[in-house]
């Protein structure tokens, strides 16, 4: 069975994005991101990642249409844990001045180091996300998403790999200038392609979670956001299932 535990944290982040029109409704983007999470005591849970991405997008009246190339690259403990490289298409459409549709395909090459290597799957997802404002006190905003993905293993190990579907709602408000507001909750249910090798038992997992946040802006570029996160996954194998709480204050600086 698992081992319940707390620690403090850090958390320090740096990201960048650019957007360059280049022809009549064609434009070039770019970004990357990179986080790191470094416990105070349990270092080997410090988790270090960057993202990167880049791509091309075409808007056509109340449509946006871009395709993009991913790369991530994660850390655990300070060692190389997982790198990927994939793609992705999206097309937005705006269904009025307030709420738009979009559909987002997705793949990705998962590519694990050292013993984790039997890991190495191809991961192919699909996306649909709604969004709807209201231009009114609070100025209140909701995004609905649903989910579903699937891996392949490159490893002939059907047992680490698993199908993956789910929802999220998220709801958005604006109470003044300075004050943001917003909680979410999520759920994912995953299924594993084949049972556990000794214990004939095939994992299933039931994923909950739910947050909330305030952002206060002040001066140029500056905000202080406060976070609470809740967690919880139950597993038909007990060693799988824990809940967690995440409580954290973060300093902002944007610049333009």
């Amino acid at each position: 069975t698992g081992v319940e535990k707390s620690d403090g944290f850090g958390f320090a982040a740096i990201g960048g994005q650019i957007n360059q029109p280049f022809a009549p409704g064609w434009s070039a983007f770019g970004s990357f991101d990179a986080q790191g999470t470094f416990y105070q005591t349990e270092n080997d849970f410090n988790l270090a990642v960057l993202s990167a991405s880049a791509g091309a997008s075409y808007e056509s009246g109340p449509n946006i249409f871009a395709l993009s190339a991913t790369y991530g690259d994660l850390r655990v403990g300070g060692d190389d844990y997982r790198q990927s490289f994939g793609g992705g298409f999206e097309w937005r459409h705006a269904l009025s001045p307030v709420s738009s549709l979009a559909v987002v395909p997705q793949f990705a090459r998962l590519s694990y180091s050292d013993a984790n290597d039997v890991r190495d799957a191809d991961l192919a997802a699909i996306a649909i996300n709604y969004r709807r404002a209201w231009l009114i006190n609070w100025q209140p905003a909701i995004n609905f998403g649903v989910f579903y993905g699937a891996e392949h293993t490159r490893r002939d190990r059907p047992d680490l790999v698993r199908s993956l579907a789910g929802a999220n709602v998220e709801l958005a408000l604006a109470p003044s200038p300075r004050w943001a507001l917003g909680a979410s909750v999520g759920y994912t249910y995953s299924e594993y392609d084949a049972s556990v090798p000794l214990l004939g038992v095939t994992r299933e997992d039931d994923y909950w979670s739910a947050a909330a946040r305030a952002v206060y802006y002040f001066g140029t570029g500056w905000s202080a956001r406060f976070e609470y996160t809740y967690a919880r996954n139950d597993s038909n194998l007990e060693l799988f299932s824990f809940d967690r709480h995440t409580v954290a204050a973060k300093l902002r600086r944007e610049f333009k």
